[in-house]
């Protein structure tokens, strides 16, 4: 399965305008399931950008444990984790290379215009939004900016004690 889990702000943004994430600090907490999230992951796919702010965040070690990583670019990229790889490839290409593999875990898509190019490509199985109660006005989009509507169905509509909603939908 492929699934797409992530926080944005009220008005649709993952990131401020320069990759920074400070506004999700106050809304950390155990009980929105990462960790249990996270466990069901067998391989974390991420563009170029998502993986740069990463190591910007001055990470010493890959922070997925033992998940595979895959960073999608045509550019290479400096290769800081041992279980982290750069493809040039499609999003299909790499869903029938993952789905070859036999995985035992989902496959998660992380970063705006790489969620987007999967969601395009109609390869997404689920989305988890998790919706904080801040408005930024601008930033990085969810999708990286999509040319149709896709329709979706909601699974459910959590609100946590920090006041997060979570969203949890399939695609149609």
């Amino acid at each position: 399965m492929i699934r797409l889990y992530f926080a944005c702000s009220v008005d649709g943004f993952i990131a401020a305008r320069d990759g920074s994430v400070d506004f999700l600090t106050p809304y950390h907490s155990p009980e929105l399931g990462f960790d249990r999230f996270i466990s069901q992951i067998s391989v974390v796919v991420m563009g170029r950008r998502t993986y740069e702010t990463l190591l910007m965040f001055g990470v010493g070690a890959w922070p997925y444990g033992t998940t595979r990583g895959i960073v999608l670019s045509s550019n290479d990229i400096k290769s800081h984790f041992l279980n982290v790889e750069r493809m040039n490839i499609s999003p299909t290409a790499l869903r029938d290379r993952l789905q070859a593999a036999n995985l035992e875990g989902d496959v998660w898509v992380e970063g705006g215009r790489t969620m987007g190019a999967f969601l395009a490509a109609g390869l997404v199985d689920r989305i988890e939004q998790h919706v904080v109660p801040v408005i930024l006005g601008d930033g990085i989009p969810m999708f990286g900016g999509l040319d149709t509507a896709i329709p979706l169905h909601t699974i459910e509509t959590r609100v946590f004690t920090n006041e997060v909603i979570k969203h949890t939908y399939a695609r149609l």
